[in-house]
């Protein structure tokens, strides 16, 4: 019997499914197509998509131009679509497609996760290492331990890296560490070279059927950390270790049995309250015509709206609120595959799945600040729940990606 708790290797394993075909409709389009006058550039990152497609507003589907590894130059009006996809074709993939408006931007973002992380660099060295306490090392990957001492090894890109250690009650860092070939790094002692970290407290608008969970994210020139807190506290590094040109963004999330709710807030070591938006009550799910739809009545305040699904494959669909005004629409659906998408690629309906619908408000300036509140259920499982299972894998796996890559690239709202 299949647990809520479980990854998308044991969602996969919850038996056999048919395979969702194509409506008859989606024949190829027999208008040219005419490149529209804006030019947007998509970025498409953390796996290489062997399948990248858009179009401009309803017209048909196109190759795009690849200018450069990962970026695609996107010649549209107003309204368009992407879709991309990676992983394995003939086995397990991930399509992440999108609708949005050039007023939302001149640059969209597709993170593609596909089955893995992908292989290693092969430029990468081995970098061992020695901790006398229990805890976490950042230094260009991770690694961590809930005894100690404990040895690590590490796959370290050559050049300066910052190396981030942090235990119970104490923190390192060692900046502007040069790395040439593998190495020994010399041992870490957080009781004899570490300085006390602090503890904030913070209150948050949660139900009492929700789980509180935290973490502060640090980035400093040549590293990002990630330092758990525990349920309503941050763990925040000392004032002496951190630099003016460091940043800190706060992760606080609620899980409950089928709802998600997260805010990330960039730290500036005074928050004492979080906020975040409110529960979704008012979204059903269809299937006509051989699609899921997620249906709703009225939102929170939003920026963005998607609909995932995870099953052997997993797919995903993220629309604009100016995307969505535009249609005037109150659904979302993958009612649009371009006429080459390969059927194996789409979620089987009939076996287990996992899917949630999602609003994101992402309406501030600065990137590191924004909201989400999501509904998830499971679909033709059943057994025991684990509360936020796929919005934690999720926010596991990708979020951090996504918002490091926003806070260096995302424009702020129009177009830029």
């Amino acid at each position: 019997m299949c647990r809520r708790g479980i990854l998308l290797g044991l969602i996969a394993a919850c038996g056999d499914a048919y395979v969702v075909l194509p409506d008859a409709s989606e024949t190829p389009d027999a208008a040219p197509f005419v490149p529209g006058p804006n030019l947007v550039t998509l970025r498409v990152g953390f796996n290489m998509p062997f399948y990248v497609r858009y179009r401009d507003g309803n017209g048909p589907w196109t190759i795009p131009e690849q200018p450069s590894r990962g970026q695609y130059a996107l010649h549209i009006t107003d309204t368009y679509e992407a879709i991309a996809v990676c992983g394995d074709p003939a086995a397990l993939v991930d399509s992440q497609q999108i609708r949005r408006t050039y007023a939302d931007g001149a640059t969209a973002f597709i993170l593609c996760y596909g089955s893995g992380l992908g292989p290693s660099s092969p430029t990468a060295v081995t970098m061992r290492g020695h901790m006398e306490q229990p805890g976490s090392i950042f230094f260009d990957g991770q690694a961590s331990s809930a005894t100690g001492p404990w040895s690590f090894n590490l796959q370290v890109e050559p050049g300066a890296h910052d190396l981030i250690a942090i235990g119970t009650t104490n923190m390192v860092i060692r900046r502007d560490q040069v790395v040439s070939d593998a190495a020994a790094l010399p041992a870490i002692d957080l009781a004899q070279e570490g300085t006390p970290v602090s503890i904030r407290r913070f209150s948050v608008n949660s139900r009492a059927d929700e789980i509180i969970d935290s973490q502060l994210d640090l980035s400093t020139a040549n590293e990002h950390a990630i330092i758990a807190g525990t349920g309503a506290s941050l763990i925040v590094p000392p004032s002496s270790l951190v630099r003016p040109e460091d940043s800190m963004r706060a992760w606080v999330d609620a899980a409950a049995d089928s709802s998600y709710r997260a805010t990330s807030s960039a730290f500036t070591g005074t928050q004492s309250s979080f906020s975040f938006l409110p529960i979704l009550d008012q979204v059903a799910y269809s299937y006509g015509s051989r699609r899921i739809s997620a249906n709703w009545v009225t939102l929170p305040l939003s920026t963005s709206v998607s609909l995932e699904i995870y099953g052997r494959t997993t797919q995903a669909i993220w629309a604009s609120q100016r995307w969505i005004a535009a249609n005037g629409t109150q659904h979302l659906s993958f009612d649009s595959i371009p006429p080459d998408y390969d059927p194996h690629w789409l979620v089987e309906l009939g076996g287990p799945y996992l899917r949630a619908f999602t609003v994101w408000d992402e309406s501030d300036p600065d990137p590191r600040n924004y909201r989400l509140t999501s509904l998830e259920s499971l679909v033709n499982i059943t057994g025991a729940v684990a509360p936020g299972s796929l919005a934690r894998r999720r926010r596991l796996e990708g979020r951090l990606i996504e918002a490091a890559s926003r806070d260096s690239a995302r424009p702020t709202p129009g177009v830029q």
